[in-house]
Parts: structure tokens; C-alpha cells; sequence
């Protein structure tokens, strides 16, 4: 009772001050409160705008992500900013010379043998392709190219891919304006989950025991030149055209190393490639190839 005494009396002598006071001191008090009032209020909305964001499962369309320096993505390590933030939004300079490929040759990694494992379907521009096919391609092309890890990294055992690199790669390979909208699983090879507080898909924890890769079975190339914007400068771009088999990886293994038989193909493509004059390339075009005789041409009959 003595506490409540003592409190009681605090506070009628501060009430009797505050009725002593004059006019100004009043408004003080009065300011005082609505500011301390307003702080308590911006800080609670803050707080619940932070937990929103952080559950909000929407999937993100690409371009949202701030670059600015507020935005630091947490799967980004240190040594790897400048590259993040200096490199024009990746833009590697891809040199693979297509015309010295020989018939019989297996393509075991790079871009081409991304796109076989993953077995696109047939294209005649990259618009025509569904978003999970390039997501998936924009995945493993992160993973499997150096170029990329800085968009790359693994937290507490899991491996997380940027949405930035993602989109990237494929915009790299593909004549593309913009990447696909991100889906919240991509399944095409293997399986990325898509983690929207990190921005990043997460990476299958497993590995994969056979896919199919490419074989070459013939290769066309055809130059074209061209005048630089200074009408003077020949630029040589050249329009390849790959001719695939699609192997399954297990029967090419069992064919190197136990002396097993030649692997058939279990799907044959053409795929057609443009290599820019800067030595970049973009996937032009996929038609699937009939399993008919070379020897029946069309409009003949056997």
C-alpha cells in the first residue's frame, strides 16, 4: 500500500505541475506524446511488414529484385561482389568452335549438352518453349559454369541458384526479351525449389545416374558477312547446324568401358546454332529427325 501511496502521490504532484504550467509547456507535453505515439506505431507496422515479406510465398517475376545497395543477397559471398554487381548482369563471352565437331562425337558438358539432358522439345524460335524447360537449362548452366558461382553458393548444406543467374544463362543462349516467370518447382531434370525469401532455387541434394547427352552424326556450317555499324569492319557470323543423336549416358559408359554396344539413339535431333561475330552463340532452333531410311526420299516409295 506504502508503493501505491508513493505512486499516487508522484502523479498528483506531476498533474498539479502540468496545471501549473503554462500554455507553451502544455503544447510541449501534448507534441511530446503524439510523437512518441507515432514512433510506436511506425515501428509496429514495420515489424509487420518484415514478417509478411519474409513468409510471402508469391513466386517473383524477373527484374524485381533490387540491385541497388540495399539489396544484398545473403547466398552472395564477399569475394564474389564485385563480379555480382560489375559484370553487366553476366554476360560471359562463349567461344566454342561447332565446325571442327566430327561425326561420332559425344558432347559431354557445356550449354549443348545441358540442353539434350534436358531434352527440349523441338523450337523454331525460343518463345515457343515452355518456361520450365529454359528454367531448368538456366539451373544447370549455373551450376555446371564457373562463370556463374558467384550466384551459387550452399547454406547450411543446401545449395541455392540465384534467380538472377538463372535468368542470365538462359538469356544468354536463347534469343529472349525476358526469362520466364519463376514456378515454385521445376522438374524437367532433377528438381529446383524455389525459395522467394532468398530470391534463389534450391538444388536437389542427390545426384543423377544417367540422362541423355549428345552424339554428333553431322555437322553443317555456313558463313555469313556482314559491315560493322563503321560500314567498314567485316563482322563473320555463322549459322551451325548440328545433327544429334540423343544417347542415354549409361549405354555410352557400358560402350567405353566394359566393350558393350554402340548406343543407339533414343531420340534424334537437328539443332540449329547462330555464333555471333564476338564468338557468343544462341540457340536458334530444335526440329526433331524421322526415324525413316536415308535411302527413302520423300515422294519415293520403297
Amino acid at each position: 500500500m506504502k508503493k501505491f501511496d508513493s505512486f499516487k502521490k508522484a502523479f498528483s504532484q506531476k498533474s498539479s505541475e502540468y496545471e501549473g504550467d503554462s500554455g507553451e509547456n502544455k503544447y510541449r507535453y501534448i507534441l511530446t506524446g503524439v510523437i512518441v505515439i507515432v514512433i510506436i506505431i511506425s515501428v509496429i507496422v514495420s515489424v509487420g511488414v518484415g514478417i509478411k515479406n519474409r513468409f510471402d510465398e508469391r513466386i517473383l517475376k524477373p527484374g524485381e529484385v533490387d540491385f541497388s545497395s540495399e539489396h544484398t543477397p545473403v547466398f552472395i559471398d564477399d569475394d564474389s561482389m564485385e563480379v555480382y554487381y560489375e559484370s553487366g548482369l553476366f554476360a560471359p563471352a562463349v567461344v566454342e568452335d561447332f565446325t571442327s565437331l566430327k561425326v561420332g562425337d559425344i558432347i559431354y558438358m557445356g550449354p549443348v549438352a545441358n540442353l539434350v539432358k534436358n531434352n527440349f522439345p523441338a523450337f523454331t524460335t525460343a518463345n515457343e518453349i515452355e518456361g520450365s524447360y529454359l528454367l531448368s537449362f538456366g539451373a544447370w548452366e549455373s551450376l555446371e559454369e564457373d562463370f556463374y558461382s558467384a550466384g551459387v553458393s550452399s547454406i547450411d548444406n543446401t545449395t541455392y541458384i540465384a534467380y538472377e543467374v538463372v535468368d542470365a544463362a538462359i538469356k544468354e543462349y536463347f534469343e529472349i526479351d525476358e526469362a520466364p516467370l519463376h514456378i515454385e518447382t521445376v522438374t524437367q531434370f532433377g528438381e529446383f525449389t524455389a525459395d522467394n525469401a532468398k530470391q534463389a532455387y534450391k538444388a536437389a541434394s542427390t545426384g543423377y545416374e544417367t540422362s541423355l547427352i549428345p552424339r554428333v552424326s553431322n555437322v553443317v556450317s555456313e558463313k555469313v558477312t556482314t559491315l560493322g555499324s563503321d560500314g567498314v569492319t567485316e563482322q563473320i557470323t555463322t549459322n551451325v547446324t548440328l545433327e544429334i543423336d540423343c544417347i542415354n549416358s549409361a549405354d555410352q559408359e557400358y560402350y567405353e568401358l566394359e566393350n558393350g554396344e554402340y548406343p543407339q539413339a533414343e531420340r534424334k535431333i537437328v539443332l540449329s546454332i547462330r555464333v555471333d561475330p564476338d564468338g557468343s552463340y544462341k540457340f536458334t532452333a530444335i526440329a526433331e529427325v524421322s526415324d525413316q531410311p536415308a535411302e527413302v526420299q520423300e515422294g519415293e516409295t520403297e
